[in-house]
């Protein structure tokens, strides 16, 4: 009954790191000229990911705005970043690294150029890591 359960507990968290570690791939929507994002939690789920090209006024840059939808303690969590680059990209990749990180990966598919940063989905906390 003991070798039952370890190896459950064995198959089930092997799965679980799978599922974690495999990498998905999303277009990049540009929002520039609408400026219209889609920021209601209501109309997502946990785990979204969402990556809007919009203009940085200021610098007249790129920016990448990425939100990232977390479920905890049954509230469902927006959490943004951005990227800003002289660089177009219009594919974004990301990968779960554990339950409140996440890697992004956004790229230039002509090109191949790409720019990534890790995020920290926690809770109410938000914050890039480099």
């Amino acid at each position: 009954m003991k070798t039952l359960f370890m190896s459950i507990a064995i198959v089930a968290s092997l799965a679980f790191s799978i599922l974690q570690s495999t990498q998905q791939e999303i277009k990049i929507r540009d929002c520039r000229k609408t400026g219209e994002t889609d920021t209601l939690t209501t109309a997502h789920k946990d785990r979204d990911v969402l990556v809007n090209r919009v203009l940085k006024r200021v610098t007249n840059k790129n920016a990448y705005n990425i939100n990232v939808y977390r479920t905890e303690k049954n509230h469902l969590y927006r959490h943004v970043t951005y990227i800003v680059s002289d660089a177009t990209y219009d594919v974004a990749r990301y990968t779960w690294l554990n339950d409140s990180v996440i890697s992004v990966n956004v790229i230039n598919s002509v090109t191949s150029k790409s720019q990534s940063m890790k995020m920290l989905c926690k809770g109410k906390l938000t914050g890039a890591l480099r």
